[in-house]
C-alpha cells in the first residue's frame, strides 16, 4: 500500500511527499519479523532515485542507483545465477543506464567510472533481444536506445560545454570531425529504437542531442528546423527540461539570423518553462 501511495504522489507531482512515503516503506521493510519481497525494496530504491534525478539532485540519485540491491551482475557471473527475478535484472539495468547518463560528462567527479560501466552494460544488453526474461524482452528497444545514447556520449569528443541555463546530466559537445561518424550512428540507431518502442521521452532527448551535436553555432533552415522539431517532440512528451534546451537553441539560431522578434518569443517561452522547473534543473 505504501508503494502504491508513493506512485500516487508521483502522479500528482508531489515529489517530497512521495520521498517521505518511500522512506517510511524502506523503514518498514527493515522491521524484524517482516518478510516482504526483495523486489519491493528494489522498486522503492529505484523510484526514489528517479525522483531525485528528476529534481536535479544528482548526487543523491546516484546513491540510490548504486544501492547494493541494484548492482549489475559481475562480468564473471551469469545473469541467471546472479539475478533473483526478472524485476531484479530490469531495475539493475535501468539503474546502471541512469547512472551512466549522470556521470557521462567529463566534469563529473565519477566520470572515470563511465567507460567500465558502459562496457558492463554492453556485455549484458546485446543478448536481451532473445532473453528468457519477459520483462527485458518487452522493453528491449528502449533499453537498447538508452544504451545507444550513452555510446554516442562516449564517442563524442566533448570539446566544450553548453552555455544553456539548464543543469544537464552531461554537457553538450560542439561539432567536430573527431568521433562524428560513430556518434551519428549511435544516435540514429537509438532514434529508430525509441520510435519502435513508442518511447517519446527518450526520443525527445535524442532529438535534442542531435540538434546540439550537428547544428551548434549554425544558422539556416536546417538548423532552425532541427531545433524547432526537437522542441515540438519534447513538448508533446511533456519534457520541460528538454523543451527548454531546444528552445534555447532555437532562440540562439533566430538571433544568428537577426530575427529578433522570433528570438524574443522563444526566450520568453524558455523563461516560462524555467519558472516551472525544480531549482536543481534551472539557473537564471
Amino acid at each position: 500500500m505504501l508503494f502504491q501511495l508513493a506512485l500516487a504522489k508521483c502522479a500528482r507531482f508531489d515529489w517530497n511527499a512521495a520521498i517521505e512515503v518511500l522512506e517510511k516503506l524502506m523503514e518498514a521493510i527493515e522491521l524484524p519479523g517482516l518478510s516482504p519481497p526483495d523486489d519491493l525494496l528494489r522498486f522503492a530504491v529505484y523510484l526514489k532515485g528517479a525522483i531525485y534525478q528528476s529534481l536535479g539532485r544528482f548526487p543523491t540519485a546516484l546513491v540510490c542507483y548504486q544501492h547494493k540491491s541494484l548492482t549489475l551482475a559481475p562480468a564473471n557471473t551469469s545473469s541467471t545465477k546472479f539475478y533473483t527475478s526478472p524485476a531484479h535484472e530490469f531495475l539493475a539495468v535501468l539503474s546502471a543506464l541512469n547512472t551512466g547518463l549522470i556521470i557521462s560528462g567529463p566534469s563529473h567527479p565519477n566520470h572515470s567510472d563511465f567507460p567500465s560501466l558502459l562496457e558492463r552494460l554492453e556485455r549484458q544488453l546485446p543478448a536481451q533481444s532473445e532473453s528468457s526474461n519477459p520483462t527485458l524482452s518487452t522493453v528491449h528497444p528502449s533499453l537498447a536506445a538508452a544504451l545507444g545514447l550513452l555510446q554516442a556520449l562516449r564517442a563524442s569528443p566533448y570539446p566544450t560545454t553548453s552555455n544553456a541555463s539548464t543543469q544537464l546530466p552531461a554537457p553538450f559537445p560542439s561539432y567536430t570531425d573527431k568521433g562524428i561518424l560513430p556518434t551519428k550512428h549511435h544516435l540514429q540507431r537509438s532514434i529508430h529504437l525509441a520510435h519502435a518502442s513508442n518511447n517519446n521521452h527518450l526520443l525527445s532527448i535524442l532529438m535534442t542531442l542531435i540538434s546540439a551535436f550537428f547544428f551548434r553555432g549554425q544558422i539556416g533552415d536546417q538548423a532552425l528546423s532541427s531545433a524547432n522539431g526537437s522542441r515540438a517532440v519534447a513538448k508533446n512528451a511533456g519534457m520541460r527540461v528538454w523543451q527548454a534546451i531546444a528552445g534555447e537553441m532555437l532562440a540562439t539560431r533566430f538571433e544568428g539570423e537577426q530575427r529578433w522578434e522570433e528570438a524574443e518569443r522563444a526566450w520568453r517561452e524558455v523563461g516560462s518553462l524555467g519558472m516551472r522547473m525544480p531549482e536543481g534543473l534551472w539557473q537564471e
